[in-house]
C-alpha cells in the first residue's frame, strides 16, 4: 500500500512540475489590447498603442480610448470617425500637438491640452451631440472649437490665445457654458439658432466678447473683461438678432478707445435685454427689444438709440453717467422709457427726436426718478405735480416719481484683496478677499488669477466675511488677481476688486522699493506708479 502511495505522489510530482511552465508561458502573455470596451495609448501597459489615430481606428462605437500623458506630446492630425469616448489621463501633460476632427456622433473629448494646429480651428466638430469638457485649446495660428453641426455641448474648458474665434458656432441647440476663454481675435461667435451661452468667463478678446447673428439665443450668466482693444470692440456685438434674451451677465471691461458699448444691437428686433450690469447699449436700426433691470454706471452714455423706434426701457438704473438715454435722430420714435432711476448723471436724457418719446407709464403707474426733479408732491402719491422736461425736444415726463422705483436691492459694493505681493514660482500663497452687501445679501466671488486660471463662482458668503483662497503661480511674471462679487440676487458689483502681485521674489533695486510701498502704500505716488510699469513691462502676463 506504502509502494502504491509513493508511486502515486511521484507521478503527481511529475505532472506538476510539467504543467507549471505552461501555466506561467500563458501568464505571460500579452494582454489583448482591448480591455473590455478600453484601449490605451501610451503608458507601459502591455500591447498599448502609441499613437493616438491607432487607437481610433481599431476602436468600435461606445469603446473608450484612454491616453497616458509620459509619451505626450502626441503629434498627430486625429480624426474621430465612430462614437467614442476619448479621455486624456492629466489636461496640463496630456498634449497633443495637432488638430482634432470630428465626424462621428455622440463622441466625447476631455482630459487633453490640444495645441499648435494649423490656420483652420483646432478642433472641428463637423457632427452632432458631441461633448467637449475639461480641455486646454490653444492654437496661435487659427481658431479654438468651430461647431459646424448641432446639439453639441462645449463645457469647463480653456481656450486661449487663439488667432481667431476661441469657439465659432455655425448651427443651432448647442450649448456653449463654464469655459474660459481668453486672447482670442473674439471669444465667442455664434452664427446658429436657439443656441444657449451661459457662465462663461471671456478676457481680452481683441474685438468682440461674443457676437451674435442667430435668433433665439440666451446669453446669460457670463462675465467679459477686458475687451475691445480693436476698433468697434464691443462686449456683445449682435447682427440681425431677433427673439433673443441676454439676461444677468457682467460686461463692464471694455478698453475700446472708440467704442465703450457693453451690447450692440444693428437691425434687431423682439430681444429682451435684462439684469445686466453694463457699460452702454448702442442701438441701431433696432426695434421692439425690451430691456430692463439692468445697471449702468460706468461715465458713459447709458443707452444710445440711433433710427430705432418702439423700444421699451424700464425699471433699469442709471448712475454716474456722462447721458443716461440719448436718442439721437428723428426715426427714433415711439419708445416707452419709464421706471428707472437716473441718478448722479451729467445729463439724464436728450432727444432730438421730433416724434413723440413716451417717458411715463401713465397715471397712476408713474414715469421715471429724476434726481434733479424740483416740483413737489402735494397730494402725497409719491407722483410730481408738475412734468419733467426733457432736454432739446418737447417731450416730457407727466408723471416723475418722488423717490427711485429700484431702490429694493443694491448690488454689492465693497470688494478687497489682502495678500503677498512678491513670491517664488510654485509656492501656494494665501490671500484674503471681502465684500459687503447694503442689504445684507449673501455674496458669491468669482477670481481671476492673472494666469490663464480662475476660480469660477464660490460661494456663498456671508456679507462682509472675510474668506481665505490659496494660489500657486508656475512661471516667472507679473499678475494682476482680479475679483468680482455678487449677491444671490444675481447683482454683480460695478467694478473689480484688484492687486498685482509679482513672481518670483527678486531682490533687484525695483523689487526693494515696490516691498517699501506694499509696506506704505501711500508713499511716492508717481515713483511707485512708475516702477510698477517698469515690472510689468518687464515681466508680461
Amino acid at each position: 500500500m506504502k509502494r502504491k502511495w509513493l508511486a502515486v505522489q511521484i507521478i503527481l510530482l511529475f505532472v506538476g512540475t510539467s504543467l507549471i511552465p505552461a501555466i506561467a508561458q500563458v501568464i505571460e502573455e500579452p494582454l489583448p489590447i482591448l480591455r473590455g470596451d478600453w484601449l490605451y495609448v501610451g503608458g507601459s501597459g502591455p500591447g498599448n498603442y502609441t499613437r493616438i489615430q491607432d487607437a481610433v481606428d481599431n476602436a468600435s462605437d461606445g469603446n473608450t480610448v484612454f491616453v497616458f500623458d509620459d509619451s505626450a506630446p502626441y503629434g498627430e492630425q486625429i480624426l474621430v470617425n465612430k462614437s467614442i469616448k476619448l479621455i486624456g489621463e492629466n489636461k496640463d501633460t496630456t498634449v497633443i500637438n495637432g488638430n482634432v476632427d470630428l465626424f462621428a456622433d455622440y463622441v466625447t473629448i476631455t482630459g487633453f491640452t490640444i495645441q499648435y494646429g494649423d490656420s483652420s480651428e483646432i478642433l472641428l466638430i463637423e457632427s452632432e451631440n458631441n461633448i467637449i469638457t475639461d480641455n486646454i485649446i490653444f492654437n496661435i495660428n487659427g481658431g479654438g472649437i468651430s461647431i459646424a453641426n448641432s446639439s453639441n455641448i462645449i463645457s469647463n474648458n480653456s481656450i486661449i490665445k487663439c488667432e481667431n474665434s476661441g469657439i465659432l458656432m455655425e448651427s443651432s441647440n448647442n450649448v456653449i457654458c463654464d469655459n474660459y476663454i481668453s486672447t482670442c481675435h473674439a471669444g465667442i461667435c455664434d452664427c446658429g439658432n436657439n443656441n444657449t451661452i451661459a457662465r462663461n468667463c471671456i478676457v481680452k478678446s481683441e474685438d468682440q466678447g461674443i457676437h451674435c447673428s442667430g435668433s433665439s439665443t440666451v446669453i446669460t450668466g457670463n462675465i467679459i473683461t477686458d475687451s475691445g482693444n480693436g476698433i468697434g470692440g464691443e462686449d456683445i456685438g449682435m447682427i440681425g438678432v431677433i427673439d433673443s434674451i441676454i439676461s444677468e451677465n457682467d460686461i463692464t471691461g471694455s478698453l475700446s478707445k472708440y467704442w465703450r458699448w457693453s451690447i450692440d444691437l444693428l437691425d434687431c428686433s423682439n430681444n429682451t435685454i435684462s439684469r445686466n450690469n453694463l457699460i452702454g447699449i448702442w442701438g441701431a436700426y433696432s426695434s421692439k427689444n425690451e430691456i430692463f433691470g439692468n445697471v449702468f454706471s460706468h461715465e458713459f452714455v447709458g443707452i444710445k438709440l440711433d433710427f430705432s423706434p418702439k423700444n421699451i426701457i424700464y425699471s433699469n438704473i442709471f448712475k454716474n453717467l456722462s447721458t443716461s438715454v440719448l436718442l439721437s435722430t428723428n426715426y427714433s420714435c415711439n419708445n416707452s422709457i419709464y421706471h428707472n432711476d437716473f441718478i448722479s448723471n451729467k445729463q439724464n436724457a436728450y432727444d432730438v427726436s421730433d416724434i413723440i418719446n413716451f417717458f411715463d407709464d401713465g397715471y397712476p403707474s408713474g414715469g421715471n426718478y429724476w434726481d434733479d426733479y424740483t416740483g413737489i408732491d402735494s397730494n402725497g402719491d409719491g407722483i410730481g405735480d408738475t412734468p419733467y422736461k426733457i432736454p432739446n425736444k418737447n417731450n416730457t415726463d407727466r408723471y416723475p416719481l418722488m423717490k427711485p422705483y429700484n431702490d429694493d436691492n443694491l448690488p454689492p459694493e465693497t470688494q478687497f484683496i489682502d495678500g503677498s505681493r512678491f513670491g517664488k514660482v510654485g509656492v501656494e500663497y494665501n490671500y484674503t478677499f471681502v465684500a459687503t452687501d447694503p442689504d445684507q445679501d449673501n455674496v458669491y466671488y468669482y477670481i481671476l488669477w492673472g494666469d490663464d486660471t480662475v476660480s469660477g463662482w464660490l460661494g456663498p458668503y456671508t456679507s462682509g466675511k472675510e474668506i481665505t483662497i490659496s494660489h500657486v503661480w508656475l512661471k516667472k511674471g507679473a499678475y494682476t488677481i482680479k475679483i468680482k462679487a455678487k449677491d444671490s440676487n444675481g447683482l454683480f458689483s460695478a467694478q473689480w476688486g484688484i492687486l498685482k502681485t509679482y513672481m518670483p521674489r527678486s531682490m533687484s533695486y525695483t523689487s526693494l522699493f515696490m516691498k517699501f510701498f506694499e509696506r506704505f502704500p501711500n508713499a511716492f505716488p508717481i515713483l511707485r506708479h512708475l516702477l510698477e510699469r517698469f515690472s510689468l513691462d518687464k515681466n508680461p502676463i
